[in-house]
C-alpha cells in the first residue's frame, strides 16, 4: 500500500466542515465506555489532528476559522512523550486481550526500526499460576496508514 502525502489544503477543509458539525451539535457524543460514536466524527477529527502531528502541524482556530501551524520545540516534545505513551499503552493493551492468563508488569521500549516506522516493545507478564513462571513477550507496534491510529501485534521470536 503506498502512502498518501498530508495535503494541508485538504486536511484543513475537512477539520473545518468536522469542527462545524461539532459546533452545531450535529454529531455523536463517544460511548461511555470512551469508544467513537458510530457517525464517526470525532474519530475523524482525531485522525486529522494525528495526522497533522505527523508534520509537526496544528489545527488552531475556533468557530469555522481555523488555519494549520507548524508546532513549537515544546509541543513536539509533548507530542512525541504522549506517542510513546500511546505505543507502550497499546502494546500493553494487545498482551492483555491475546493473554488473560497473565498478569501484565512493566512494559518499556525496546527498538524502533525507522526503515519500517515499528516500534518494539517488551512487556514483562507472569502467569497467575505461581509454578508457571515469569516472561517478557515482544511486541511490535506501528501507525495505521488509513486509520492514523496504532496497532500492534505479539511478535513470535523463533
Amino acid at each position: 500500500m503506498s502512502e498518501t502525502p498530508f495535503n494541508q489544503e485538504k486536511a484543513l477543509k475537512n477539520y473545518t466542515e468536522l469542527m462545524r458539525l461539532v459546533d452545531v451539535g450535529a454529531y455523536s457524543e463517544r460511548e461511555p465506555d470512551g469508544s467513537y460514536a458510530e457517525d464517526g466524527i470525532e474519530y475523524s477529527i482525531d485522525a486529522l489532528i494525528e495526522q497533522a502531528a505527523q508534520h509537526d502541524l496544528k489545527f488552531i482556530g475556533s468557530k469555522g476559522h481555523y488555519t494549520l501551524e507548524p508546532m513549537s520545540e515544546q509541543e513536539k516534545a509533548e507530542y512525541q512523550a504522549a506517542r510513546l505513551s500511546g505505543v507502550l499503552d497499546v502494546a500493553r493493551d494487545r498482551v492483555t486481550e491475546d493473554m488473560p492468563y497473565v498478569i501484565v508488569g512493566e512494559v518499556r521500549p525496546y527498538q524502533y526500526h525507522f526503515n519500517s516506522q515499528r516500534w518494539y516493545v517488551e512487556v514483562d507478564v507472569k502467569h497467575h499460576e505461581e509454578d508457571q513462571g515469569e516472561a517478557t513477550v515482544l511486541c511490535r507496534v506501528w501507525l495505521d496508514k488509513e486509520t492514523g491510529f496504532l496497532k500492534a501485534t505479539r511478535v513470535s521470536v523463533a
